[in-house]
């Protein structure tokens, strides 16, 4: 299998800046041990008198496969989104989770595939939903089910808001712990986040698109996966 070398190169970060991340947050203790480890360098200026300090991660390289897919292939434009997609995947999957050792991931195509489908990475006919969309849903659930004195319940929406309703977090989410997610279990949610969309239709059309996705995705996921038993009874 012919390989290829992607090197990762990455920008300069502070804890200030890693607070407000959604996902693979370091803590300053983390960046600490992470520049004595040698991964980060530690970079230190004069702010008005006053030492500012940064980290930045040193580069990574590592050799992937090609993904048999590519083979054949000689348009350069065409190879080169193939193989970007695989170094993306593997930055996500692996460089991003700061994975301990040195075994990569799958990274075949299939295995990318997969990732993306439960991931809800968009596909091109599906419309944008944005960081900010998912932060929108998320508020409005919040204060939805707080209102109701079920902040617990906001959380949990908030939360299949902010992961852009991936299957993963469907199935972490939606179900009690040691269960299976059910076709009936999705439909309730899809259900609910349907009425939310109808209710702000009329005054708030941005948000009632930006939540229809959400409740279409849900649809998607009912319709293709599969069975067992419901974890949101209790609402």
């Amino acid at each position: 299998m012919n390989k290829f070398q992607a090197v990762y190169n990455f920008r300069i970060t502070s804890v200030e800046s890693e607070g407000k991340k959604r996902k693979n947050a370091l803590t300053g203790e983390q960046l600490e041990a992470f520049v004595a480890s040698g991964k980060f360098e530690k970079l230190v200026e004069k702010v008005d008198g006053k030492d500012v300090i940064r980290f930045r991660r040193k580069p990574v390289m590592a050799m992937l496969d090609e993904p048999e897919v590519i083979a054949g292939i000689t348009d350069p434009l065409v190879r080169e989104l193939v193989l970007n997609e695989v170094k993306d995947f593997v930055k996500a999957t692996f460089i991003d989770t700061y994975a301990e050792g040195t075994e990569l991931p799958d990274h075949s195509w299939a295995a990318i595939a997969k990732w993306r489908e439960e991931n809800a990475r968009s596909t091109s006919d599906e419309p944008e939903f944005t960081d900010e969309d998912a932060a929108t849903c998320a508020n409005i659930f919040n204060l939805y089910w707080t209102a109701q004195g079920k902040k617990q319940v906001g959380i949990l929406f908030a939360d299949l808001c902010t992961e852009k309703m991936s299957w993963l977090a469907v199935k972490k989410l939606c179900t009690p712990k040691g269960k299976t997610i059910t076709k009936e279990i999705v439909i309730r949610y899809r259900d609910k986040f349907q009425e939310m969309a109808d209710g702000l239709k009329a005054e708030q059309p941005a948000e009632s698109a930006a939540m229809q996705i959400l409740a279409d995705r849900l649809n998607g996921h009912a319709v293709k996966r599969f069975d067992e038993e419901d974890a949101a009874a209790s609402w």
